[in-house]
């Protein structure tokens, strides 16, 4: 298992960055990468993309990009008797929420600490049909910040449209595993700037002009802001990091495994092809991943499964940009607990290390 920054993997996990809230961790990351870096800027006033560029003139020049941001739910309104009800406009479980701590983040960016109410299970019957027992709607659910009344809920500067996101930090399992609320997609946040300070470190071997970005609102958005980071940077070739979730524990079953790839844990990223993806790209990290003998799988992509990712929109930004796809296999996407493997994020660093010190200006890459 190669070595992996804890303290750095740690920080970015624990910052919290619900979607459509990125500012506080957008400046955080600026300063993390500032070291490493010719230029770091802010993309657009608009939404606060963010990026960092190295060896500025080199050809030819690559975007990397990985989403900032996590998944949230909202207040959505304040009752009179001080407790706060939520809307949910993301992919979270609702399952999941019951129960749970988490934090609201107030108009001071501040985190107010509160738990999701779940009636004790010997009421289920009384309180909803049990026939409706397991199928609650989000408006069924309420935050207790342990107030008695709404006025003291403003008071904490609360109000209808602050993001809540679920509490949970970093916390590191044995044999090379680590858990946290956000690894989609801090995971790959954290490649990418680790792979900034290696090349940074290396920079008299670069040929390329390379940029990281960090991209906001993928979690939310439809019209996936990376687009608008790309139209200002113009580069002739992007790589999208995301992660993708693994199916090596029990709820799948062999047919399932099979049919979605069965990526694992400590196997390596999943290199994309298929829609969007530009297969000279694809061809050459495929091509680079065997040269170093980085472990990889190939995955496929297909509209039928929801495919539009921020590879989706790279591709068509300005005139139209030859994209990749990494993703760094996790289980648990958008739960509390996502798990990931140190190793994994060693690899994908690997990969887009090498890939990016192949680059020279007589690469080709897309159709010519």
């Amino acid at each position: 298992m190669g070595r992996v920054n804890e303290t750095l993997l740690k920080q970015l996990i624990e910052l919290p960055a619900p979607s459509g809230s990125e500012w506080l961790f957008q400046q955080k990351w600026m300063s993390l990468v500032k070291p490493y870096a010719d230029e770091v800027v802010v993309l657009d006033r608009a939404l606060g993309n963010c990026a960092a560029v190295l060896n500025k003139g080199g050809l030819p020049k690559i975007m990397f990009s990985a989403h900032s941001d996590e998944v949230r739910m909202v207040v959505g309104s304040i009752a009179e008797n001080g407790f706060i009800f939520l809307k949910n406009d993301e992919g979270i479980d609702l399952s999941l929420v019951p129960g749970r701590e988490v934090w609201i983040i107030n108009l001071k960016n501040e985190l107010i600490r509160g738990v999701i109410g779940r009636w004790a299970t010997h009421l289920e019957g009384i309180i909803f049909k049990q026939e409706d027992s397991d199928a609650r709607k989000i408006h069924e659910y309420w935050i207790d910040i342990g107030v008695k009344n709404g006025i003291e809920i403003r008071q904490r500067g609360i109000e209808e449209g602050c993001p809540v996101i679920f509490s949970s930090g970093y916390h590191k399992l044995n044999a090379g595993f680590y858990y946290g609320r956000n690894l989609d997609n801090r995971a790959g946040v954290y490649v990418l700037v680790e792979m900034l300070k290696t090349l940074y470190k290396t920079r008299d071997r670069l040929k390329a002009e390379v940029w990281i970005v960090s991209t906001v609102q993928e979690e939310s958005s439809d019209t996936m802001p990376v687009k608008i980071a790309a139209e200002v940077i113009k580069p002739d070739v992007g790589i999208i990091i995301d992660t993708e979730e693994a199916c090596d524990y029990p709820a799948f079953d062999d047919l399932d495994r099979d049919y979605y790839g069965n990526v694992k844990l400590e196997e390596g990223p999943v290199l994309r092809r298929g829609l969007s993806i530009n297969p000279t790209v694809s061809d050459l990290l495929k091509k680079i991943a065997k040269k170093f003998n980085i472990p990889h799988r190939i995955g496929a992509v297909a509209r039928s499964e929801g495919a539009v990712t921020e590879a989706s929109y790279l591709a068509i930004a300005g005139l139209g940009i030859p994209v990749g796809e990494v993703l760094i296999p996790i289980r648990y996407m958008h739960s509390p607990y996502q798990l990931g493997a140190f190793d994994d994020l060693y690899q994908t660093k690997k990969l887009l290390t090498c890939f990016t010190r192949a680059l020279n200006s007589k690469t080709i890459l897309g159709y010519k």
